[in-house]
């Protein structure tokens, strides 16, 4: 289709249709730059009151979900006599497109992704189970609609339940049609078939049968048959146990016979409950996953290379706080070598460049760009990167340093004064690196282990971060009982954790929920260093097994800006810029979506560009000021938006 004017949104493509509504990707006209998605109602509805109380209905539930696992509303309106509701955009698939490309590739889900999967689906139902509205009164919603098509899963591992088309919640005014039954063939609880009245047990078993289709590969009931679906999904009969067992363990199993038991009384009594079951199967079978894994995996599956070339190409013209010591050279020829220029091609024939060798070798090695990807030195003739001599040592791969022997030097430092914290990160993680970040302030150190750019490890020099302080100061467990769990891990030479549990001080289920939380502990303390030094190491990783973070390297970076940093450090940067031109930067490696903003912060967010905070404040009264200089030190941070320098 080509673009089409829709009030304040330019309409690109139609991504999808359902039986009431038309999905559109679509640019903000202010904005369009950004990328969202308009859900608008179907043309034939549009004087149907029924349905339009339905959509206005999703409207208005969704208007109060916030939540990293809920696809978020921007904006809900009229244009002419249709109504739309604007969304974000995830740039990723839906987990029906991931199991049907994975049947068709012959791939099997690992389990550790599967569950992760899993757990991050389960926490998103969890909240809307028990999100209360601006009345504070319980809004009580079932989802009625879940399937592996509406839950989505971005590029970088975020998951995200969306469509909430027939979810029911208290302050709905639609009532379902007298014999007409709400939900997705092969994907409704027995209760649901029957028309009984539904509570959020109805969700718990369809999430069953999602962890069915992950590991099998195949849906739960036969639905060639609508008629016989129906029947047997009524019936509910248990499926044979040594049948699953070929798709999941005898565990994993006996937690899926559970979730799927046909009297509610007798299933996980919610999302958490079923969660914590996965987490405690996790835990005995020593997998870890976390969202970096998750996003490797889904970049394996569907490879972006012109997006990857594009934040190539942004980040050569990046400053010296990127990596950039090239690998070892070559004495012969290295005059010819380094007049040698290269551009590089991606599937879609678009070129970028030129690259110096040197800077074309860090390239490769920071974004792992495969040796068949295309190459040229006079934009002509182009050939795979693996047949210039001049490149090869670009994929002879460092050693992963877990002894200190290869990293007795820092590859590069700084001032935080210089670099602050937040930049640092945020440049760490659009670089994708790989090795350990030193920082030190005073007599505290702290060494940040990164993976691909996310954080997967902190180790502390801080007594009260350390992960028995942290139970203590919790009255978790007494400072006696914790002496004494130190004292026999001294003996077994065992982790702190597993003590801890052997002891029944802590259960295994909250043993990862509160290593999760001691991680981001250390992590978001780092954002309130003003002053200090940092130094990186590459190739160096962590001795520890290293735990999950709960959500990606961007997600982590806005968390802390926006709720966890002295709002003093914030003050301090944007006082003196109050009144100066704001724009958006044009060459930049990210999207505010990435960084999990409300929908009154991407308001805020598409309405910076060639303004000043003064005019934002004005515009915004009802906003706090802390509200909007948090979003804007965010952007300014990470090289989003800019502030324009004065004659």
């Amino acid at each position: 289709m080509k673009p089409v004017l829709f009030g304040n949104y330019t309409l690109i493509k139609k991504i999808g249709k359902g039986g009431m509504a038309e999905i559109f990707l679509a640019t903000p006209l202010r904005t369009p730059q950004f990328l969202v998605v308009i859900k608008k109602i179907n043309p034939e509805l549009v004087e149907d009151k029924h349905y339009i109380t339905m959509f206005l209905d999703e409207a208005r539930l969704m208007s109060c979900l916030m939540h990293p696992n809920i696809i978020q509303i921007l904006d809900v309106g009229q244009v002419d006599e249709e109504y739309y509701i604007c969304m974000e955009y995830v740039h990723g698939k839906d987990l029906l497109t991931i199991i049907e490309y994975c049947v068709g590739a012959g791939i099997r889900i690992p389990e550790d992704i599967g569950l992760h999967i899993m757990l991050e689906l389960l926490e998103g139902l969890d909240y809307i189970h028990n999100v209360k509205g601006p009345d504070n009164h319980e809004l009580k919603v079932i989802h009625r609609d879940l399937s592996p098509s509406n839950i989505l899963i971005s590029l970088d591992g975020e998951v995200k339940i969306g469509d909430f088309g027939i979810a029911k919640a208290a302050m709905q005014k639609n009532v379902t049609r007298a014999g007409y039954i709400k939900g997705k063939i092969g994907y409704m609880s027995p209760e649901q078939v029957e028309g009984k009245t539904l509570d959020h047990r109805t969700d718990v078993y369809v999430a069953g049968l999602v962890l069915y289709e992950i590991f099998s590969q195949k849906m739960y009931f036969n639905i060639e048959n609508e008629f016989e679906a129906l029947k047997e999904m009524r019936e509910a009969k248990p499926r044979d146990r040594n049948e699953l067992i070929k798709y999941m363990g005898p565990g994993l199993t006996d937690i899926l016979l559970k979730a799927l038991k046909k009297n509610p009384d007798e299933r996980y009594q919610s999302a958490l409950e079923f969660s914590s079951a996965i987490m405690q199967y996790m835990i005995e079978n020593r997998l870890s996953t976390n969202v970096n894994i998750l996003s490797s995996f889904m970049r394996s599956l569907f490879p972006t290379d012109e997006t990857l070339l594009e934040q190539v190409h942004n980040i050569s013209q990046k400053s010296s706080a990127y990596i950039n010591s090239a690998g070892p050279k070559k004495k012969e020829s290295r005059s010819r070598v380094k007049e040698l220029k290269f551009f590089l091609k991606d599937r879609q024939g678009k070129v970028i460049g030129p690259f110096a060798v040197d800077a074309l070798i860090n390239i490769i090695k920071i974004y792992n760009l495969p040796p068949g990807t295309f190459a040229s030195t006079d934009n002509k003739t182009f050939k795979p990167l693996d047949q210039y001599p001049e490149l090869l040592d670009a994929f002879q791969s460092g050693p992963e340093d877990k002894t200190g022997m290869f990293s007795t030097s820092p590859q590069y430092q700084g001032y935080l004064k210089e670099v602050p914290v937040t930049k640092l990160f945020y440049r760490f993680a659009s670089a994708k690196v790989t090795g350990k970040l030193l920082l030190k302030n005073n007599d505290i150190e702290k060494a940040v282990y990164l993976r691909d750019g996310f954080p997967e490890h902190i180790d502390t020099s801080k007594k009260d971060e350390l992960f028995g302080e942290i139970l203590v100061s919790r009255n978790i467990i007494t400072r006696a009982s914790l002496n004494l769990s130190l004292k026999e891990q001294e003996k077994k030479k065992q982790k702190i954790g597993n003590i801890l549990i052997e002891k029944g001080y802590i259960k295994p289920a909250d043993l990862i929920k509160l290593l999760t939380e001691q991680m981001r502990m250390r992590y978001f303390e780092l954002f309130n260093w003003e002053e200090g030094i940092y130094e990186f190491y590459a190739h160096s990783v962590s001795k520890n097994i290293s735990n999950p973070m709960g959500m990606g390297a961007f997600a982590l970076i806005s968390e802390a800006v926006r709720n966890k940093m002295n709002y003093s450090i914030v003050e301090k940067t944007l006082t003196p810029l109050v009144s100066g031109k704001i724009t958006f930067a044009k060459e930049r490696v990210i999207n505010p979506e990435n960084f999990r903003l409300t929908p009154e912060e991407l308001k805020i967010t598409y309405d910076l560009n060639n303004t000043s905070l003064n005019a934002i404040y004005k515009k915004y009264r009802m906003t706090s000021d802390e509200i909007i200089n948090r979003l804007v030190y965010l952007l300014y941070q990470t090289e989003i938006v800019i502030f324009e320098k004065r004659e």
